[in-house]
């Protein structure tokens, strides 16, 4: 719930203002209408009328869900430099890996040959 709230309060992309504000104004030009159609008898189709109960319902919904549009903020500096530490730590860590293996090669390598000359 927290999360929504924070969405809600943080500030919407100029582009979402805009689709907001204009679905809240259609939605309370069609509002309006069915207030007058209904406190001044103005006895307009009920197909209209009908229609007119989706366009305030669709506009209505589209405003509040674009309210909760937020910015995608780009990473931080220190994000991109641990990343960039992380991939030097990962090549460092395979270079000593490659090392350690050829050190155990090696000592392998040099037991054999000591079991070899105390054979003889």
């Amino acid at each position: 719930m927290t999360t929504l709230i924070d969405r809600w309060k943080a500030e919407t992309p100029l582009f979402w203002k805009k689709v907001r504000n204009f679905t809240a104004m259609a939605s309370s030009a069609g509002l309006a209408m069915r207030a007058a159609n209904y406190n001044l008898g103005l006895n307009l189709d009920p197909t209209f009328m009908s229609i007119l109960g989706y366009v305030i319902a669709g506009a209505a919904g589209i405003a509040v869900m674009s309210q909760f549009t937020t910015f995608t903020p780009p990473p931080s500096q220190e994000v991109a430099q641990m990343t960039h530490d992380s991939a030097v730590l990962s090549k460092e860590t395979a270079a000593l890996s490659n090392e350690t293996a050829k050190l155990a090669d090696n000592t392998a390598q040099l037991n054999r040959e000591s079991a070899n000359t105390t054979n003889e």
